[in-house]
This record gives structure tokens, C-alpha cells and sequence, in this order.
């Protein structure tokens, strides 16, 4: 019974050496020499090395920018556009556009959009900054029967990214999906709901200090330095010796 218990303590103070040698290579191994803009040594944690760049709040859209709608009601391959409105963007990141229709919407207009919506032809959309240096239009449509059923209500999402100079995309949506025919009494003016978007930049891996980690991991392998604990080197080491004094102590015992 005596040597199944020694047997036992021995196992747990095994146990207790390995764990101390393993948490001080852990926290070695979680540590990373970083060389700062001084060319100091110093360790940071590899979450601080790691973490995410931030990224500043993008300001370019902020003040006015205006864009040209047109839109045509002819149909067909090639369809002749004229202009119908203004949106006006003041900021992207808030949201804060508006809207101005620059021509009525007369009979004539509903007749033509009401032959459209009978022939199942397209409504097209057409947009342009004002202003750029070069005049790229973008451009979408829908069914003209679903903007006729829906009494011109239409919701128009703008899409903004300033790599590209200012606007790179337009659509459309409107309230009804499915077109079932429905004559609609009167057509007053376009009903428009403006979305701006803009595209949200990815996080990036900072490359920089990773280099930084490289070098300082060269000049320190170069050096020879180890700036590990005493217990994190020679844990190896100083087991099998502690286990060797304890067995030969047990064993002693047992002789006697």
C-alpha cells in the first residue's frame, strides 16, 4: 500500500514540473519581440501584434454632390433618354440625400408607360455626376408594368465608391413585384425613396509589423539570445533529475 501511494506522489509532482514547464513555454510562445521606430527590443502579446487596423472615417463624399437621372419610355433596343431628376447627396455616411423631379409628369408620359406595361417592355433608368470629368453613365431598369401598378412609387438605391470617382452603381425596386394587370386612375408624379451606399473597406493584415516581428526574430536568431525563463530552457533537464533523486530516495526507503 506504502509504495502504490509513493507511487502516486511521484506521478503527481511529475505532473506538477510538467505543467510549470509547459505554462512557461506557453508564455513564451505567446510573446513576440517586436522592434519599435527606435530600434528597441520590446515583447508584445500576439493579439496586440495581430489585431485589426483601424481604419480612419472616410470624409471624401462629405459635401454636395449632385447627380443627373434620365429615363426613357420608348422601349425597344435602342432607347432615347431624356432628363427627368436631380439628386442631391450631402453625406454618405448619414444617409442625407434628396431628390428633385426637374419635369412634370404630364398624360403623355402615362400613356407611353402604359404601352410599355401592356407590351411587358422595360423601364429604363439612366444616371451621371454632374460635374466629373468624365460623363460615365450607370444604368438599370425594371418592368414598366410594375412601375405603373405601383402609381410610379420606386425606390432608388445609388451606389457611391470613391476609387472609382464618385458614383458606380444605380438600381431600381418598386413597391409591386408581380404585375397582374390592374389599371391604375391617375399618375401625379414619381413617388422616390434615395438609398446611398457605400462600400465598407475590409479589415487588412498589418504587413508592417509583421516584417518588423521577422527581422527582429532574424537578429535575434542571429545573436544567439534566448529570452527564455530558466524553467522554459532546461525543464527538460531538470525532470528527469528530480524524478531520479525521488525514485532512488523511495527506493532507499524500501531497502530499509
Amino acid at each position: 500500500m506504502s509504495t502504490v501511494m509513493k507511487s502516486l506522489g511521484l506521478l503527481q509532482i511529475f505532473t506538477f514540473f510538467l505543467t510549470l514547464a509547459v505554462l512557461a513555454n506557453s508564455v513564451y510562445s505567446f510573446q513576440e519581440i517586436i522592434v519599435d521606430k527606435d530600434g528597441d527590443q520590446k515583447f508584445m502579446h500576439w493579439e496586440e501584434i495581430y489585431q485589426p487596423a483601424d481604419f480612419q472615417d472616410d470624409d471624401y463624399f462629405e459635401g454636395q454632390l449632385t447627380l443627373i437621372v434620365e429615363d426613357s419610355l420608348d422601349g425597344g433596343a435602342t432607347p432615347t433618354f431624356s432628363q427627368r431628376s436631380t439628386i442631391n447627396i450631402r453625406s454618405v455616411k448619414s444617409d442625407h440625400s434628396s431628390i428633385t423631379h426637374t419635369h412634370p409628369w404630364t398624360q403623355e408620359k402615362t400613356e407611353k408607360l402604359k404601352d410599355l406595361a401592356k407590351r411587358d417592355e422595360l423601364y429604363h433608368l439612366r444616371v451621371y455626376q454632374k460635374g466629373a470629368e468624365d460623363k460615365g453613365y450607370v444604368s438599370t431598369f425594371t418592368r414598366a408594368c410594375q412601375l405603373y401598378e405601383s402609381a410610379l412609387a420606386e425606390f432608388l438605391s445609388v451606389q457611391m465608391d470613391h476609387t472609382l470617382g464618385g458614383l458606380s452603381g444605380i438600381s431600381i425596386a418598386t413597391p409591386v413585384v408581380t404585375c397582374r394587370g390592374n389599371e391604375v386612375d391617375q399618375l401625379m408624379q414619381h413617388n422616390s425613396t434615395v438609398i446611398v451606399r457605400s462600400p465598407t473597406p475590409a479589415p487588412v493584415p498589418d504587413t508592417a509589423t509583421y516584417i518588423q516581428k521577422l527581422e527582429a526574430m532574424k537578429h535575434e536568431k542571429a545573436e544567439g539570445k534566448d529570452n527564455r525563463s530558466f524553467l522554459a530552457k532546461y525543464w527538460m533537464y531538470i525532470i528527469p533529475v528530480v524524478l531520479i533523486m525521488m525514485l532512488s530516495g523511495g527506493g532507499q526507503e524500501g531497502g530499509r
